[in-house]
């Protein structure tokens, strides 16, 4: 894992490699208080050798990177509602079968990518979808866009040769367009 030194902001390598099950509690007391858990950090907990997330109420943010090849992650993560960001790559390389992206407003670059992803939940929250959100995935057989995503990037899902089913929510089709337009 890497952590952030606070001194300077630069990244340096942690000692520790945690490994197994995660929970990301909604808080944790330490010395008699009580701390909110509102964001994982970039690359928080990259290349480590965690099998199972589970993510609380509570948090808002997953920096870019947060599991970046933790190639031994696997099963459906489920972001919370209270999560309405996550940043690029933040599950590239892990072996996901799932995601549903809770209360993310916008679907980065790669969030996904390399993950052997089966099916994607955009929930009512997502608004958008980036481009390369998933690129070139073969996995991948089924996307759901929410009811409230007004724009699909160009690209989004380059080379996902195998999906088989969309569903698409929106009483309105999202565009289909560059990230910036």
């Amino acid at each position: 894992g890497y952590i952030r030194r606070k001194d300077n902001g630069d990244y340096e390598q942690a000692t520790f490699f945690p490994k197994g099950d995660l929970i990301v509690p909604a808080t944790i007391t330490h010395d008699n208080t009580v701390y909110s858990i509102e964001e994982i950090d970039t690359l928080a907990f990259a290349y480590t050798k965690l099998t199972s997330l589970a993510l609380s109420e509570g948090l808002k943010k997953i920096g870019y990177g947060a599991f970046y090849y933790t190639s031994t992650l696997k099963g459906h993560i489920f972001i919370p509602e209270s999560c309405t960001k996550a940043e690029g790559w933040s599950f590239r390389s892990c072996y996901i079968s799932g995601i549903s992206t809770g209360g993310v407003e916008v679907l980065e670059e790669y969030l996904t990518l390399e993950s052997p992803i089966t099916i994607i939940e955009a929930s009512a929250s997502t608004k958008a979808i980036n481009n390369y959100f998933q690129n070139s995935n073969y996995q991948l057989e089924t996307i759901e866009i929410g009811e409230n995503v007004k724009r699909v990037a160009n690209y989004s899902f380059n080379g996902c040769s195998n999906v088989k089913t969309v569903y698409c929510y929106a009483t309105t089709p999202p565009a289909i367009k560059a990230r910036d337009d």
